[in-house]
């Protein structure tokens, strides 16, 4: 693996908070945060419940804008990207993982990863190529004409986790992956995402309350409150 200093950065946030205001009250949801990530590494964001880590990601993905500080996505700060080329990127080059999964109950897990490829623009022959690679992948190719509601809560997120890669996103987002699953169910999820950022050269970022994930990852930046508590890189 490359040493951290000749990665090239995908992620990079400089000194940024965001603060919401509810009802005249202020709340700093991330307070004065920096951190870099890169192709080949998964970096795991650690904090509680309430630390400001869902709205780190959100920050990244450029879902919102912070209140002060950059977020600079692909080498470009977020801030000088339009609405329209933040959607592209978010359609071909980010793939997320949710805690809950959001599969489409109405579409078998084939559809529900396939959908993913016509965004960002693949042919037919392309989809079905991706699609089987990932289904075999993940282990789920059995499971290619089954719905949602009819697979287990581990199956739903191998399921999940091909359609966030089947476009071979440069960076995934995931956001407490490993909630909704039994220990080993979790363990084997957050393998499969190292896996990726590792074989695949990616970028992958997790944000995660389990403790236990730390042995799986290359990078940690550790948030309570919204701030910063401690960075340790193995």
């Amino acid at each position: 693996m490359l040493e951290q200093k000749d990665k090239p950065t995908i992620v990079e946030v400089k000194n940024v908070s965001r603060i919401f205001n509810y009802n005249g009250k202020h709340t700093t949801a991330v307070n004065n945060i920096s951190l870099r990530s890169s192709y080949g590494e998964l970096l795991l964001i650690l904090g509680p419940s309430g630390s400001g880590k869902t709205t780190l990601l959100t920050l990244i993905a450029g879902l919102i804008k912070p209140t002060s500080g950059n977020v600079f996505l692909f080498g470009n700060d977020i801030a000088l990207y339009s609405s329209k080329e933040l959607q592209q990127l978010r359609a071909k080059q980010i793939g997320f993982v949710f805690q809950n999964f959001l599969l489409i109950d109405s579409f078998n897990v084939e559809e529900n990863i396939s959908i993913v490829c016509g965004f960002a623009g693949l042919t037919c022959k392309q989809t079905r190529e991706r699609t089987n690679q990932l289904l075999e992948q993940m282990h789920i190719e059995g499971l290619a004409k089954k719905y949602p509601p009819q697979l287990s809560q581990g199956e739903k997120q191998r399921a999940a986790i091909a359609r966030a890669t089947v476009v071979s996103s440069d960076l995934i987002i995931a956001d407490e992956p490993t909630a909704s699953l039994e220990t080993n169910q979790g363990f084997e999820v957050i393998e499969l995402l190292h896996r990726y950022a590792i074989e695949e050269n990616k970028c992958v970022i997790v944000a995660s309350h389990d403790l236990r994930l730390k042995k799986f990852t290359d990078k940690i930046l550790q948030i309570e409150d919204g701030k910063v508590n401690d960075m340790d890189i193995e």
